[in-house]
């Protein structure tokens, strides 16, 4: 089973029209533990990060955001 969590992240200066933004996640086992990460419910001022783990492992999520 899969292990979901989530986290808002807030953009440091707003956009003035909603940016794409591009993730990367950094994990010790990356195929066999970590399943994706995704944007949800993005806008000019921050977005929602979903994860999708087998465990409770740590993972770091780095992303950047252009508009």
């Amino acid at each position: 089973a899969g292990v979901d969590s989530s986290q808002s992240v807030t953009f440091p200066i707003a956009f003035a029209t909603t940016p794409e933004v591009v993730l990367t996640a950094v994990t010790g086992s990356p195929f066999s533990e970590l399943k994706g990460v995704s944007v949800a419910s993005l806008t000019p001022t921050g977005f929602v990060l979903w994860m999708n783990r087998t465990t409770a492992v740590a993972t770091t999520v780095g992303w950047s955001a252009v508009d």
